[in-house]
């Protein structure tokens, strides 16, 4: 049991079982331990919203919105953006929704 996953738990695992007849190891399973993105800001310009977050370089990321939570039915705003330095942005237009949230996709 892993508790508190950090990113330095990061590796390959294995399991040992064993009973009154013998022992058997399992192969390696690779665990990656991935940041969640987290909201920096949220800046509206002229008809535009700008969203700034967290992120890890290399790590990539789907921008979805939904005018509703109940029930959520997210859409994907634009392409998978990749990062490139600990923090990613995107400027998105304002449209005519009286409300949308915003949410942020880690991708595999």
């Amino acid at each position: 049991t892993v508790n508190t996953t950090t990113t330095n738990d990061a590796g390959t695992y294995s399991v040992l079982v064993s009973n009154a007849l013998g022992a058997v190891s399992s192969a390696g399973a690779v665990l990656v331990v991935q940041i969640p993105p987290v909201f920096q800001s949220a800046a509206q310009l002229d008809g535009t919203l700008t969203l700034t977050w967290s992120a890890a370089p290399g790590q990539s990321c789907q921008v979805q919105a939904t005018p509703s939570l109940a029930p959520a039915d997210w859409t994907n705003l634009g392409a998978a953006i990749a990062a490139t330095n600990a923090v990613s942005s995107v400027s998105l237009p304002i449209g005519s929704a009286s409300q949308q949230f915003y949410r942020i996709v880690l991708l595999p």
